[in-house]
Parts: C-alpha cells; sequence; structure tokens
C-alpha cells in the first residue's frame, strides 16, 4: 500500500493553512506525516505539494516527494482530477492500494483501526472512506426535514436514522482511482470515526482543531 499526503502550498479560506504552526510549532502537515510514519514505512509516503520548496519537509521525514502540477492546486480544478492527476504520478503498479490521508484532519489518527477492518472486509467493497456519524435534527435550505417528520411523527433523537459526513481517509486500488475518477466507488465501507473529527476549512475551525489536539496529547 502507498500513501498520499496530499498538501498544496496556498490555502485560500485560512492562509498557508497546511504550513502554518498548528502545535509545537509544528504544521498541519509534518503531523500528518508523523501520524503515518507510526504504521508506514517512509518510501512508502508521498507528499504531493505544488511547490518545490517543501522537498526539504519531505527529506526531513525521508519520505517521498511528488511535485504537484499547478494546475492541480487550483481551486477551478475539479477535486475528483485533483485526485486522479497526483495519484497518476504514485509509482505503484495499477493493482495496488492507495490510502489518502488529508492534513486538514488532524484529529484523525485511527489509521491502525481503520486497516484492521479493510483487510478483514476489503474482499465485499472496492473502497473506503472514513465518516463521522451525524445524529442530529437536519433540515435542508427550504426548511425540510432530512432525517425525521415534523409534527406527531417527530422521534426521539436516539431514535434517528444515522446519517454520515465524508471525513479525510480514503482507500482504493490505483486501477478503481483512475476507473471511478474519484477515491470512492460503488461498495464502499464505511469507517466510522471512533472519535468525532474536524476537516478544517475555516479559521475558526483551525483554532479549534489547535485546542482538541493539544488536550489530546496531554491525555
Amino acid at each position: 500500500m502507498k500513501v498520499v499526503v496530499p498538501a498544496k502550498l496556498k490555502s485560500s479560506r485560512v492562509p498557508d493553512k497546511n504550513w502554518r504552526p498548528f502545535h509545537q510549532d509544528k504544521c498541519l502537515v509534518e503531523i500528518k506525516i508523523e501520524q503515518l510514519l507510526e504504521l508506514f514505512k517512509p518510501e512508502d509516503i508521498y507528499l504531493s505539494c505544488d511547490s518545490a520548496s517543501k522537498i526539504t519537509v519531505a527529506k526531513h521525514y525521508g519520505i517521498n516527494f511528488s511535485l504537484r502540477n499547478p494546475l492541480l492546486a487550483a481551486d477551478a480544478t475539479a477535486w475528483s482530477d485533483v485526485v486522479t492527476g497526483i495519484v497518476t504520478e504514485i509509482p505503484c503498479a495499477e493493482e495496488e492500494e492507495i490510502l489518502w490521508a488529508e492534513v486538514t484532519s488532524p484529529l484523525f489518527n485511527e489509521y491502525s483501526r481503520l486497516l484492521e477492518l479493510w483487510e478483514q472486509n476489503k474482499s465485499h467493497h472496492d473502497s473506503l472512506l472514513s465518516v463521522n456519524e451525524v445524529r442530529d435534527f437536519l433540515i435542508d435550505a427550504k426548511g425540510r426535514a432530512v432525517n425525521f417528520n415534523y409534527g406527531r411523527w417527530h422521534c426521539p433523537s436516539q431514535e434517528l436514522e444515522p446519517l454520515y459526513s465524508m471525513d479525510s481517509t480514503f482507500i482504493m486500488s490505483k486501477k478503481n482511482i483512475f476507473y471511478f475518477n474519484y477515491p470512492v466507488g460503488k461498495k464502499p465501507l464505511l469507517y466510522i470515526n471512533q472519535q468525532q473529527s474536524i476537516e478544517i476549512d475555516t479559521l475558526q475551525q483551525f483554532e479549534m482543531s489547535q485546542r482538541l489536539f493539544t488536550e489530546q496529547q496531554t491525555v
């Protein structure tokens, strides 16, 4: 299995999100690499970035560096094209599995359990994705109930049908990523995070994740 750590240089909502200090002078990229090195060999990990200046980070940890085409770091580029474009540069067999690990979810570090679940069940699935379970009363933009009903049909929260939000980790073979043009297929295995994760997209989420991450380290 190969591991991809995608981390473009710039971020539109949070300036330098992937590379600014997050915890003890380490950025999100460094934290994610250290988490992955607990399980994976350095030679199986690939840092993908559109700036050659970040090769020093890869060298520091002894992992591989893949210089990304600038088009694959542009906000206007479809995410599915970003995934397939990055995976194209990973030297591995078509049948080999690739784990995609977003640096924007520093609170997620359940890779050992995730891999164990995948090995036990992958014969029945074409992909795996990590998800957060959502058991809230959800309403769409038009005020329509999504997973419950108004009036006398309003159910207790414990009876809500669970829904799931996609998180930050995917597993799929290189061949299937190209086939589906996405890292999730028709029969995905859902890995339900044991602890709620936050995928950082705003400054508020960045700061909240900093506090929670610091608390995790002191437990």
